[in-house]
């Protein structure tokens, strides 16, 4: 599944919030953010758990995590209006648009703690913060630094999930925030900063046009990193290229294996399947997946080069893979016959692109 950096999460949320409506913006996460921890632990997040938007559970320990648009444009404040109208209307629907691309978003524990108020209620109340991200983001670093800030105590709630971290490089690293810290990672903000006094918020034009600007520059920033971290995947829809993969026939398994795949991604694979009206059936075996084919023998062809280039390419990135398919009918118990590519260039190079 690509990630489309230029994707408005209002237009697919039926004119309600982006962070609990749209399909799409949680799928995004759930790609995005199941991946290795910095330690190298296995962090594999659910959208299945009812009543919570992505969950994980394993020796990590349990976290819910929510969906949060953290860029914000200050147009819908009411006493921002005085400055936000002076701006022509164009130029703040522009912020607004690329303030609901993915760039724009982030995920913070969702579960309340004592029915106190979570990150995300804390950010937007505190006005210390105003619901800004760059503020946020410092009030992170100093939280792993054990220093106080105005999000202290909502923070250490949630301890627990900042320590899968690590550090605050390693938190960066892991949320593509690069773009928004120093070299020597500290935060870049977004207009003048003096420890959290006030304003927090623009109090003319020209310090809100400075503060928008940095803001769509680390959005546009982002984007791209997010986009360089999802490849495409190597073949097109339906247009299978010729190569030491071979077609599967009906029947038959296609599996896969790398050190990299902890888990299976049925539903990130069951949306490209209910598109394309193809009937599988998939199996997790440690860190080997098995896709069965159930389709006609066209379909299942198609079908099968183009999961393993998906999962292998996109989901993957890189290896080594073990691929093995079976050059005929599927035999009864045997395996079919190995293939191992070390990275995306061995794969490309196979297919005789690279």
């Amino acid at each position: 599944m690509a990630i489309d950096i230029a994707f408005d999460f209002r237009t697919d949320a039926n004119a309600k919030d982006p962070d609990s409506h749209s399909p799409t913006l949680r799928r995004y996460h759930l790609l995005l953010w199941s991946k290795p921890l910095p330690s190298g632990a296995s962090f594999d997040l659910s959208e299945t758990t009812p009543g919570v938007y992505l969950h994980h559970r394993s020796s990590l320990g349990e976290f819910f995590l929510s969906s949060d648009s953290v860029m914000q444009t200050f147009t819908r404040w009411p006493a921002l209006k005085p400055i936000t109208e002076q701006i022509p209307e164009q130029e703040n629907e522009a912020f607004s648009t690329i303030a609901y691309t993915i760039g724009a978003m982030m995920v913070f524990p969702g579960n309340q703690i004592d029915r106190k108020l979570t990150i995300n209620g804390a950010r937007g109340f505190n006005r210390s913060v105003s619901d800004r991200f760059d503020l946020t983001l410092e009030c992170i670093r100093r939280h792993f630094l054990n220093k106080e800030s105005p999000l202290a105590p909502a923070l250490s709630r949630y301890a627990d999930s900042f320590a899968l971290f690590g550090d605050f490089r390693g938190y960066v690293s892991f949320f593509l925030l690069d773009d928004l810290v120093t070299d020597d990672f500290g935060v870049k903000f977004f207009m003048p900063f003096d420890d959290f006094l006030p304003p927090s918020v623009p109090r003319d034009v020209g310090t809100y046009k400075e503060y928008r600007r940095g803001s769509i520059d680390f959005i546009e920033a982002r984007n791209h990193r997010i986009n360089s971290s999802t490849p495409e995947p190597v073949l097109e829809p339906g247009r299978p290229r010729p190569g030491r993969v071979r077609e599967v026939p009906f029947g038959a398994h296609a599996t896969f294996k790398s050190m990299l795949w902890p888990t299976c991604r049925n539903r990130l694979f069951s949306d490209w399947l209910v598109r394309h009206q193809l009937r599988t059936r998939t199996k997790c075996i440690g860190t080997c997946v098995r896709l069965l084919l159930e389709s006609s023998a066209q379909q299942g062809n198609r079908a099968a080069i183009e999961f393993i280039h998906i999962m292998v390419v996109r989901l993957i990135g890189s290896g080594p893979v073990e691929l093995s398919i079976p050059e005929g009918p599927a035999p009864r118990g045997g395996a079919g016959r190995p293939e191992t590519f070390d990275n995306v260039e061995a794969i490309l190079a196979a297919e005789g692109r690279g």
